[in-house]
């Protein structure tokens, strides 16, 4: 089965005094082969003498350097071509960098298809792999200012151009590989209740003139969004509990002045906020706001979700649970902000 090599120049990304992977009068010797899940490609990474950032001061031994600054990582994936047919489309691409689409797609068919899969997989084993090594970094060494690479597969033309993609069949000869010219753009609406409605105006207006903050529970909730938009799923689902926990302890701290208007009036609970206090939040959750709650102010759905998301944070923090799926963290903060509303925290 044929296979060809795959090189991305990856610049490392930053945030912090454009700093890369930080060494120390020393930079690696040789590739670093890496793990990753698939069975297709092998990834290794190299940083030699061109990743460095040397500065103002000019090209210099690294070896008198206390800061060697690695800004870019070369990996290097290589890996089976599917069949004989797909690595005549990359050759032929090879070949022609500006080649026409349209007369490729009818001499070579759905392996032009298969090609760009390759790429794109490709691709994604070599990002995955930096972003690897930069957690280790990140995690072993405190260097705190990196931050994963994205991984953009679906706009692998843009990607590819970008991360200086070549493509080689023997590992001597190199050439540009390419991917389909395909350019998307893509918007969002932001939805009804998170627009600034003129009857909201008003409040704000006044809360603009007082001494106070904007409501912390708002404000983790905000967090925690950003955190999932930003990829950092276990963060975002601490940010979004703790935004619950919160909200639970300000209603019980409004118990305390009297019954508030979202609950019955059960004679049984005289001080409600006794009870939250001493029962916790998992057995508020399970019982005691379902048994006080009016109807309607809070979905069912929503305090299952509640139950859900407190449980799953419990097990990421305290189990070291690695990672949540994008729909359920979604679906759990939606619920967490349902419940805050009904209980006129935010």
């Amino acid at each position: 089965m044929p296979s060809a090599a795959i090189e991305l120049t990856i610049a490392l990304c930053q945030e912090d005094m454009g700093r890369g992977i930080v060494f120390h009068k020393w930079i690696p010797t040789g590739p670093m082969r890496v793990w990753i899940e698939s069975d297709r490609f092998q990834v290794q990474l190299i940083i030699d003498e061109t990743c460095v950032n040397y500065g103002s001061a000019g090209k210099r031994e690294v070896s008198s350097m206390s800061n060697v600054d690695v800004n870019k990582v070369i990996a290097v994936s290589e890996g089976h071509i599917p069949d004989e047919r797909v690595e005549a489309v990359a050759r032929y691409c090879a070949a022609n960098p500006n080649y026409d689409e349209i007369a490729a797609e009818k001499q070579f068919g759905d392996s032009l298809i298969d090609y760009y899969r390759f790429g794109r997989d490709a691709y994604i084993a070599n990002l995955r792999a930096v972003n690897r090594l930069i957690g280790y970094v990140r995690a072993k060494k405190c260097q705190y200012w990196l931050d994963d690479c994205p991984i953009q597969e679906d706009n692998c033309y843009s990607e590819f151009l970008r991360h200086s993609a070549r493509i080689s069949f023997d590992g001597v000869h190199w050439s540009r590989l390419c991917a389909p010219r395909v350019i998307r753009v893509i918007g969002s609406v932001v939805s009804d209740a998170c627009c600034v409605k003129a009857e909201d105006w008003l409040s704000l207006s006044e809360q603009m003139l007082s001494t106070a903050k904007a409501p912390l529970v708002g404000q983790l909730l905000a967090a925690s969004n950003r955190l999932r938009r930003d990829g950092h799923r276990r963060a975002s689902l601490v940010e979004a509990v703790t935004a619950l926990e919160v909200a639970i302890g300000e209603f019980s701290r409004r118990a305390k002045e009297g019954l508030p208007r979202q609950c019955r009036d059960l004679g049984q609970f005289p001080r409600l906020d006794v009870h939250i206090e001493r029962i916790g939040i998992t057995c508020t959750l399970n019982y005691l706001l379902p048994l006080i709650l009016q109807d309607g102010v809070v979905s069912k759905a929503a305090l299952d979700s509640c139950k859900n998301a407190y449980d799953r944070r419990n097990t990421v923090v305290h189990k070291g649970a690695r990672d949540v799926d994008d729909e359920s963290l979604k679906a759990y903060i939606q619920a967490i902000r349902e419940l805050c509303l009904g209980l006129d925290v935010l």
